[in-house]
């Protein structure tokens, strides 16, 4: 995964006309999440249990699978990550898939720390492709302006993505969540932190 994550960095360096020598901490971690962003969201035949090496090899992947890829990539690279796991409502879900949505899903982001400060910082910006994202973001707000969705509703959202807040960018400093809504800490029915690589914690279904 190491050489991946050089690949990834080189590749990203270039395209800004600098050298990875030249990268910093948090430039780095912000292209290997939009490396992981820009692989299509969806289910693998390994769902839940796939593994980085799998989840690449597939190009497809939901919230369990990209967490684990990314937070091996961040630990390719020397930074500090670990995947979260959080039991909430399954709105987010609504018209994304054709599978059966339990009433209680299991979702993980990636929490990362960098070396000039002491906070985690938490995110699942990369999720959701940005095509499918702009897609999302369409949708929900028409189904705002059509009164079939209450923005005013922590935790809603449909075709995976929040209704309100959602983003897919990240610059490194600060929280970004496409599908998790943190305004709604009561609807976290589950939590636990997995700082292993694998991330094996999963309860239910992810997404």
């Amino acid at each position: 995964m190491q050489q991946r994550a050089l690949q990834i960095l080189n590749s990203a360096a270039q395209q800004t006309g600098s050298s990875l020598e030249q990268m910093s901490e948090r430039q780095k971690a912000v292209a290997l999440h939009d490396f992981v962003r820009s692989i299509p969201f969806g289910f693998n035949p390994r769902f839940e249990e796939s593994l980085p090496e799998e989840t690449l090899f597939w190009n497809k992947g939901h919230c369990t699978p990209k967490s684990r890829l990314l937070v091996s990539l961040l630990l390719a690279t020397g930074i500090e990550a670990r995947m979260h796991f959080v039991n909430i409502n399954n709105d987010v879900l609504h018209k994304a898939t054709s599978l059966p949505i339990p009433r209680v899903i299991t979702h993980s982001y990636t929490e990362v720390k960098f070396q000039d400060s002491a906070d985690w910082l938490k995110v699942d910006s990369y999720v959701i492709d940005p095509p499918k994202f702009q897609r999302a973001q369409e949708q929900n707000e028409n189904d705002i302006r059509l009164g079939s969705l209450d923005p005013r509703v922590a935790g809603a959202g449909r075709y995976g993505i929040r209704a309100v807040g959602a983003t897919n960018t990240w610059d490194g400093t600060q929280n970004a969540f496409s599908q998790l809504d943190d305004r709604s800490p009561k609807g976290v029915l589950f939590d636990f932190v997995d700082s292993s690589v694998l991330g094996l914690g999963f309860i239910v279904y992810g997404i």
